[in-house]
């Protein structure tokens, strides 16, 4: 019963955001970070979308600015991601704040190994 409480609340009122940006050759862009290859996500600041988040999340983490393309995100935990196609941009990690830990950004196959929790967005985006 608790768990059902907490994701009711996710649901409702996620925590952060993220997105799966995907190019016209099917990749994916991902971040590296000392836990392993992630998506770009973010907390949501106060009067923020989750979706204002996750595209500014990943500018932020990747240099390449994104637009929505599904606007039905998929829930991992207090995270919720959204697919977007790259708008312009290319994968850099110059204008990165040291606090946030990111060694690397760039495009890679949908099939590459990422961490786990990450790999359902992309397990979630192929069955949808």
């Amino acid at each position: 019963m608790k768990f059902k409480k907490k994701l009711d609340q996710a649901l409702e009122d996620p925590k952060r955001a993220g997105c799966l940006v995907l190019d016209t050759h099917g990749k994916m862009l991902v971040i590296t970070t000392p836990k392993g290859i992630e998506l770009p996500k973010g907390h949501i600041k106060p009067g923020e979308t989750p979706a204002e988040t996750a595209v500014r999340e990943t500018l932020e983490e990747t240099g390449v600015k994104c637009q929505i393309s599904n606007h039905t995100p998929i829930f991992i935990g207090d995270i919720a991601f959204f697919t977007a196609t790259p708008i312009s941009g290319k994968p850099t990690t110059d204008n990165i704040n040291p606090k946030e830990k990111i060694t690397g950004a760039y495009w890679t196959e949908l099939t590459s190994q990422i961490r786990p929790k990450f790999s359902r967005v992309v397990e979630t985006y192929l069955n949808r």
